[in-house]
């Protein structure tokens, strides 16, 4: 009997313990699905607490939903970094900082473009209107910076900052066309483009109109008629600056239009090293080049998007020589400069057109002026082309003043509690690539 009770005490013992195991299995199943039936919960206070950014620089939780929003962020987990590989250090202040009026906005350039760092400015004198930014090169600014601008020559993932705050900017900059930069690893990562391309957030071209009369204006640079004699008395024709050889289209194309016995001067490193003047954009190298008729602003890219570099606007405008034009599309330069301004080897169905036409010009003083009366508008602005006077050439402002502005208006939306504007490239490899001209990426 007492040997009954004893197995039937350890049945009803082993009953309750079986019994308490499946209770805190359900306890425990319970609360897990629980916590998966609230995600846009827990994970917001998660992101909140932690302020990981992830790779595409949005916030993100360690176990967040792929999307989940906020009022004013979007939460979302990389596809391609699933693991949070390239997730950034812990940020130790989620709240937006709203600035007081008057805030200065800190621009960081995380590159130095080809390592030289140019005295960028964006203040009141150069800019207009109340446009004030600092521009630095000190990363220990990083945590007061609202854009951060990488130069294309060191934007690699791995080179990127430890932490980024939800309301930086991130750019991407360049002023060389066509490289071989690598850019499907920065899909929804850079807020803005930097690039001479008219298609830009930030349109940063190497030159303007307007740029070009103001330079006029202060280097007091204002007589036509002056400048024409001093042609007159040189008898010089055309002018040529080229240090890289490898460019074989615009080289055989210079190379045929001295072969049709059109006077030109070469300088650089393809002819021997000579120099222009004490040295480009020095009093004396626009001096020099001023006495020339023509310059040949031939571009070692051909049909790239708006790509007009110093060659066009410095060499040839800026100086007084009237730029020959090669390698951009005529329809590009045509949006941007003055009417008559330049020549372009487009217009003509071969060579022998083309220097017949120069040395027209060159024995023609009168219809040669056409193609200078532009200069005229730095000491009468009322003469300019509707379509360039500044007003209608926002784009004309020089591009670190646009960024400035934007960090501007970005505050002032903060203080009067309105959300930023979304700002996001969702592939860089189409932007910079796909909507090139494909004879760029050819030629």
């Amino acid at each position: 009997m007492r040997t009954i009770f004893l197995l039937r005490s350890r049945q009803r013992t082993k009953c309750i313990g079986f019994a308490f195991i499946f209770f805190i299995v359900y306890v425990y199943m319970f609360l897990w699905t629980s916590q998966e039936l609230q995600p846009q919960i827990s994970d917001v206070e998660a992101v909140h607490k932690q302020n990981i950014i992830d790779i595409s620089g949005n916030i993100r939780s360690p176990v967040q939903d792929p999307v989940l929003k906020d009022e004013n962020v979007t939460f979302q987990v990389h596809p391609e970094d699933p693991a949070g590989y390239f997730v950034g250090l812990h940020h130790s202040n989620f709240e937006k900082i709203v600035n007081p009026p008057g805030h200065k906005p800190t621009i960081l350039i995380w590159h130095p473009p080809f390592g030289s760092k140019t005295n960028y400015l964006a203040n009141p004198e150069v800019c207009g209107g109340d446009v004030d930014c600092l521009i630095t090169y000190d990363r220990n600014l990083l945590n007061d910076s609202g854009a951060i601008v990488f130069h294309f020559g060191g934007a690699r993932r791995e080179a990127m900052p430890p932490f980024r705050k939800p309301e930086q900017l991130y750019l991407w900059w360049t002023g060389e066309k066509n490289h071989g930069s690598q850019l499907t690893e920065f899909d929804n990562f850079f807020n803005l483009t930097f690039t001479y391309r008219s298609d830009s957030g930030i349109y940063a071209p190497y030159g303007s109109t307007n740029l070009i009369l103001q330079e006029l204006r202060e280097a007091n640079d204002l007589d036509l008629e002056a400048l024409l004699e001093k042609k007159r008395k040189s008898g010089k024709i055309a002018a040529w600056a080229v240090s890289n050889c490898g460019v074989h289209r615009r080289m055989d194309l210079a190379k045929s239009i001295m072969n049709k016995g059109l006077q030109v001067d070469t300088f650089g490193r393809c002819f021997g090293g000579r120099q222009i003047g004490a040295g480009t954009y020095s009093a004396s190298f626009y001096e020099a080049l001023s006495s020339y008729k023509f310059y040949f602003s031939f571009e070692n890219g051909y049909h790239c998007k708006d790509y007009m570099t110093e060659k066009f606007w410095f060499n040839g405008l800026r100086s007084g020589a009237v730029p020959i034009v090669h390698g951009a599309k005529k329809e590009d330069v045509a949006a941007v400069a003055p009417k008559n301004s330049f020549i372009h080897v487009e217009d003509f169905d071969n060579v022998d057109e083309l220097v017949k036409y120069l040395q027209y010009l060159s024995n023609n003083e009168t219809a040669y002026r056409r193609h200078l009366e532009w200069r005229t508008w730095a000491a009468h602005p009322e003469l300019i082309e509707e379509r360039l006077k500044p007003h209608n050439r926002d784009n004309d402002l020089r591009s670190f003043c646009k960024l400035c502005r934007i960090l501007q208006e970005e505050e002032e939306a903060d203080r009067q509690g309105k959300k930023r504007r979304q700002m996001i490239v969702p592939s860089m490899n189409e932007y910079w690539w796909k909507m090139e001209n494909p004879e760029c990426l050819n030629g």
